[in-house]
């Protein structure tokens, strides 16, 4: 469990590094889709976009690994409510994520209104690398001093 503390670790300390190239790329899709609407046809994606777009693939089985971690450290975990705190967080997110409605601009009002949630994520962004990398740390203490 260690092992697996530390790559979580070190992994989320890299990706709030790259969180900046993340929400440019963000906002780059956005773009794109906004510009296809306003000339009323879908244009092919630059390749650079589509390539950096692959990268963020990655994110997937890290919440996947981390969930099955949280999973695991319930009952690791002497103190419990972390672990939970964190374990219900993330279903909560799971399932934001699959209710949540998707950007289609299909007025004048939509491209504001996706551009406003695009542009407001940009700080919020980093909350939750960090909750993880606390979370990772705290964990390893755990692991180290009190087990």
């Amino acid at each position: 469990m260690v092992f697996w503390t530390i790559i979580f670790l070190v992994f989320n300390v890299i990706l709030i590094t790259k969180i900046k190239s993340l929400q440019e790329n963000l906002i780059k899709i956005v773009e794109h889709e906004i510009k296809d609407f306003e000339q009323g046809y879908v244009s092919e994606p630059p390749t650079d976009l589509l390539i950096n777009s692959l990268k963020t693939l990655i994110l997937i089985p890290l919440f996947i690994g981390q969930l099955v971690y949280v999973s695991f450290a319930v009952l690791v975990d002497p103190f419990l409510y972390p672990s939970i705190v964190l374990l219900v967080l993330m279903i909560i997110s799971l399932l934001k994520t699959f209710i949540k409605k998707t950007n289609k601009i299909e007025s004048k009002e939509d491209i504001m209104k996706v551009r406003k949630r695009v542009y407001k994520r940009k700080y919020r962004a980093y909350l939750n690398p960090t909750i993880w990398i606390s979370y990772f740390i705290y964990m390893l203490i755990v692991l180290i001093v009190i087990l």
